[in-house]
């Protein structure tokens, strides 16, 4: 769907689809604006000649499901402007390739970013992650031991960066008797 080519005023030439995997089409010619349509039914032309005709077909008599009694057929039409010319001739000019920046690609899908790591065919599970950071980072202290503490920090803070860290109490039964 192109959404300049909207179902705005008389005139405008549509096809809908006849129904799930029907392989049929619908064609419209629509009688006044219908914006609900855009987006939903496809354009691909527009009424240039004839506006009157569009209504005495809006006057044809109808019967309960509201089509027409006698069949209305369109027998020639005139293509005023042909679109095809256009998409000939676009497709004619020689296509410029673009000079693609690796660094530029990082997070697109052109570049595998772990293309060349160490880990790169191996089936372990974290095979990209480092086993020299995980070996420098501290345990986290056991419940009611003390943190040591960090480097770097003034005197007063450490007394407040050296608290012992609570232990977790296990709940099992939940008294809702005050609520």
């Amino acid at each position: 769907f192109d959404s300049r080519l909207t179902h705005q005023g008389p005139g405008v030439v549509s096809m809908a689809n006849s129904g799930k995997n029907t392989n049929k089409s619908q064609f419209f010619i629509s009688l006044k604006s219908c914006q609900h349509l855009d987006l939903k039914h496809s354009v691909f032309g527009r009424v240039v000649g004839g506006l009157k005709l569009l209504e005495v077909f809006n006057a044809w008599e109808t019967d309960d499901k509201d089509r027409p009694k006698k069949d209305i057929k369109i027998i020639r039409t005139e293509v005023f402007k042909n679109p095809f010319k256009e998409a000939l001739a676009e497709a004619a000019k020689p296509k410029v390739e673009k000079v693609v920046d690796p660094v530029a690609t990082w997070f697109s899908n052109r570049r595998d970013p772990m293309e060349e790591h160490k880990n790169r065919h191996s089936t372990d599970v974290g095979k990209y992650l480092e086993d020299a950071a995980a070996a420098a980072r501290p345990l986290p202290p056991a419940p009611g031991e003390k943190r040591p503490a960090p480097k770097g920090l003034p005197e007063e803070e450490v007394e407040y960066a050296n608290v012992a860290s609570k232990s977790k109490r296990l709940r099992t039964t939940f008294d809702f008797s005050k609520w």
